[in-house]
């Protein structure tokens, strides 16, 4: 089947994969085809409530019943602080994320490991509700609301790990722009927050490969997912320009991205984020994103009609966090990531004959 042929296939069949995974409870999704550790009698599965409507909004197959099961269920995790996170996440992801950051030398991840991944799992749950045409109940103020603790907090993030980094500033950037649409939060302190985080990646960014870290021993893989993350956060602001643009563009053509859903998708959303602010290389990203379709393919499960995160198995770990036994089967984590790719690839390449969008991140 031609790569765009099996694209469109992709797509169509995917809302059948996200229907299989529904429990017996309305608004109940397995992450995995049949290898999930917990069941739908235990309080979890946030981010399977999150993939799941992010992959049918990008497809457009959300219905009314569909999309008022998800509000429901997903707002059983939402807290009175405006957090919305997983409780078993985070207490079975402390101790395998506490020894990653001991590994990595992450200063920030040892001492808020918690905080950060109620964080991130808040961000994505709203943009969920976002997706699904509702809001969160109250607004997030975990996140630095001034511009003292703002330079203090960006200063203190381990920038010699830019993926990790790049995800919190994209957080920020995410709901200082939601508190303020939303709920009418910092009316006379907005665009000089914004100008605080403008600032300080204008001190990070190299002007050699266009990426924002500190460090001569950064490693690519690092670099790319980095700036992935902090471009998420640049498009949410709907930032006008991105500085040395072409250099950022020049330098993830050139390195082949690594194994897995993350690292393959980090790079692609790098090109589709960097194109949609200049025509440079346009066609040679336009014979990336061709080639990336064969590669996506290879995650493809044909049976169920899903994708797994890894080439033959699915993603066992969420923040660290063991859910699967790993098996050879599709998963909801690696079907929204990839299909987020296909829905790039068909914007890179002008296709219109398929119905697709942009999902809220």
């Amino acid at each position: 089947m031609e790569s765009t042929a099996w694209l469109s296939y992709a797509l169509s069949h995917i809302p059948v994969f996200v229907k299989q995974q529904q429990g017996s409870t309305p608004g109940f999704y397995r992450y995995s085809v049949s290898g999930d550790l917990f069941g739908e009698n235990t309080h979890w599965g946030l981010t399977s409530r999150v993939f799941a409507t992010k992959i049918l909004y990008m497809v457009d197959r959300l219905d009314e019943t569909t999309s008022r099961d998800l509000i429901s269920r997903i707002k059983t995790f939402e807290n009175n602080d405006g957090s919305l996170f997983d409780p078993l996440l985070v207490k079975k992801s402390f101790l395998p994320s506490l020894l990653t950051s001991l590994r990595q030398q992450d200063l920030q991840g040892l001492l808020h490991h918690t905080q950060m991944l109620k964080r991130a799992e808040t961000r994505q749950s709203t943009a969920a509700l976002f997706c699904l045409g509702s809001s969160p109940t109250r607004p997030y103020r975990g996140i630095s609301e001034t511009s003292e603790e703002l330079r203090r907090f960006l200063r203190s993030l381990s920038w010699h790990l830019p993926w990790n980094a790049g995800s919190h500033v994209s957080h920020v950037l995410f709901f200082l722009h939601h508190n303020h649409r939303v709920f009418g939060l910092y009316q006379d302190s907005y665009q000089e927050l914004l100008g605080e985080i403008r600032s300080f990646l204008s001190t990070i960014q190299s002007p050699t490969d266009g990426f924002w870290y500190r460090g001569s021993s950064v490693s690519m893989t690092q670099k790319i997912n980095g700036a992935m993350k902090v471009l998420t956060g640049l498009m949410v602001i709907e930032e006008t320009s991105i500085p040395f643009v072409e250099k950022i563009i020049d330098t993830t053509l050139s390195h082949p991205s690594e194994e897995g859903a993350c690292c393959s998708i980090d790079a692609l959303y790098v090109l589709w984020a960097c194109s949609r602010k200049t025509a440079y290389r346009h066609a040679e990203i336009e014979r990336y994103a061709l080639h990336k379709i064969s590669e996506i393919k290879e995650y493809y499960q044909e049976e169920s009609g899903g994708f797994s995160f890894y080439r033959g198995r699915t993603n066992a770990r969420i923040y660290g966090a063991k859910v699967t036994s790993g098996k050879n089967e599709a998963d909801l984590h690696g079907s929204v990531l990839y299909v987020w790719g296909l829905v790039m690839i068909a914007e890179i390449l002008g296709m219109a004959n398929i119905p697709y969008r942009q999902p809220i991140t």
